[in-house]
């Protein structure tokens, strides 16, 4: 099984950013839980804005990523909602305590600032 995890920072601390992220999570999670390979998704808003999913093997995970709400929802998130972040995925037995995912995450996951940049940018210029 993989665990994935990510944290977002949102560009401000407007509430209506934070329901942004709130919205696109919970259509996100619609779609993870119609996906194949599923098997659990949280989330986590303390200290952070956290998901946390299980997933079956990485070629579900991967599909579930790039197509419907949960790509809609890193465009989304590239100029409206985050300006930063982290991401990590590793083999896993089970769904780790928030705690332990979250020291993994620190240590070891992928600074998301330049992605997030760069969809920002490929958006605003496919619309201009």
């Amino acid at each position: 099984m993989y665990v994935s995890i990510t944290r977002l920072i949102l560009k401000d601390s407007n509430p209506i950013t934070f329901f942004k992220f709130i919205w696109h999570t919970r259509k996100s999670r619609i779609q993870a839980q119609q996906s194949p390979g599923y098997i659990t998704l949280r989330y986590n808003v303390f200290g952070g804005l956290y998901t946390m999913s299980l997933w079956e093997n990485l070629e579900d995970m991967r599909a579930f990523k790039n197509q419907g709400a949960h790509a809609f929802a890193m465009l989304e998130m590239s100029d409206k909602v985050a300006k930063g972040g982290k991401v990590f995925t590793y083999e896993a037995e089970a769904m780790p305590p928030w705690k332990e995912a979250k020291e993994r995450l620190n240590r070891d996951g992928k600074d998301l600032t330049k992605f997030i940049q760069g969809l920002a940018k490929a958006r605003k210029k496919s619309a201009g």
